[in-house]
């Protein structure tokens, strides 16, 4: 291997090899079945939002619309298909599944159109990818 210098021009690198660039795919792939996406087959979300009293009032909050709990990542949370909302799953138990109709804009609701949505920090851990953590070290000492 050549010794390169602090200034090394990138042709000059052992492994400079020129390379055909393939076009990338425009399909769009679920995370978590990778399985193609078609924009007929989604479903819209529609979360209930509040201002937060917390940071004076400028941020916005996802809560359940019959108790009115914050959701966050560990709330187990239920879509209704038909109408888009999104409720808790104690709700969901409460209401739903004895009145087969939605809390808030009452709309009839099969039990197969009652989609849980995965608990994690973003999509993608849900999507069956080896994720692994590693501690590395300190970042700086006192």
């Amino acid at each position: 291997m050549n010794n390169l210098n602090c200034f090394w021009i990138p042709i000059l690198t052992p492994k400079a090899k020129s390379e055909k660039i393939s076009i990338p795919n425009r399909i769009t792939y679920c995370p978590s079945c990778n399985v193609p996406l078609r924009i007929k087959h989604l479903k819209e979300i529609k979360f209930t939002n509040i201002k937060s009293l917390e940071f004076n009032g400028n941020e916005e909050i996802c809560i359940c619309p019959s108790c009115t709990k914050t959701f966050t990542n560990v709330h187990k949370k239920i879509h209704l298909r038909e109408c888009g909302h999104v409720i808790c799953l104690v709700c969901s138990k409460k209401f739903v599944a004895k009145h087969k109709h939605c809390p808030l804009c009452s709309m009839k609701v099969k039990t197969k159109d009652l989609v849980m949505l995965s608990i994690s920090g973003t999509g993608f851990c849900a999507s069956g990818a080896q994720v692994e953590v590693k501690k590395l070290g300190v970042s700086f000492n006192l």
